[in-house]
């Protein structure tokens, strides 16, 4: 009796494993449409920033989709730069405990989508805030990053409008890594100080306390 009930306890552990691991196998799975295996064209991308910036709408990359994004990123040198932390306001490296820990995390799912060597996709990794610079190539890994709880944004990098439109959306900020203007840093991250001058939250709350402020008394003021 007890040699049956084992056997019956060890076949549902292998069937239970089995169906996990098919669990797990079915969310590393990802279908690219026919349509979407070719990148759209600069031309495209900037006609629908565009669009956006004439209907008076703020142009942000992360509502957009994994193919708009990636598209984005193969016309902008492969480039990505990505925020990632523990909630979408978690930025300041000094104030993130698992932050060795996360960025390992990500830069481990690049290099198992690309196929290479981190060394070979980490461009760098910002010292005060919680983002990297990398070269993405594969629309796979957009997706497989986008899927992740801890990341922020994935956003294209070195994606640039021809000198002579960018008037067209100066005010219309994107929240891209480079974005509209090709900014350093996604929006999410820095804060204006004077005009056309930006500086990381972590900065600016930095000089508040100095000054014996906090930011919330900042801001209301």
């Amino acid at each position: 009796m007890t040699k049956k009930i084992l056997k019956i306890c060890t076949f549902s552990f292998i069937v239970l494993t089995s169906c996990t691991n098919d669990e797990v196998a079915k969310q590393d799975q990802i279908s690219i449409p026919e349509a979407q295996e070719q990148p759209m064209s600069a031309e495209n991308i900037k006609s629908k920033i565009f669009a956006t910036a004439k209907q008076n709408k703020q142009f942000v990359w992360k509502s957009e989709s994994d193919y708009v994004i990636w598209s984005a990123i193969k016309n902008g040198n492969n480039v990505c730069t990505i925020g990632f932390g523990n909630s979408k306001v978690d930025f300041d490296r000094s104030k993130t405990s698992n932050q060795v820990y996360l960025q390992n995390q990500l830069l481990n799912l690049i290099s198992k989508y690309e196929g290479k060597a981190i060394d070979k996709i980490l461009m760098q990794a910002d010292p005060y805030l919680n983002l990297v610079d990398v070269i993405i190539e594969k629309q796979e890994t957009i997706i497989a990053l986008r899927r992740l709880g801890y990341v922020r944004y994935v956003e294209p990098a070195d994606f640039r409008l021809n000198n002579d439109e960018s008037e067209l959306t100066r005010d219309s900020s994107s929240s891209s890594g480079c974005g509209l203007e090709s900014e350093a840093i996604s929006s999410a991250d820095y804060t204006v100080i004077t005009p056309n001058a930006k500086a990381p939250w972590a900065f600016t709350s930095i000089i508040f306390l100095q000054l014996g402020i906090t930011l919330q008394e900042a801001v209301l003021h």
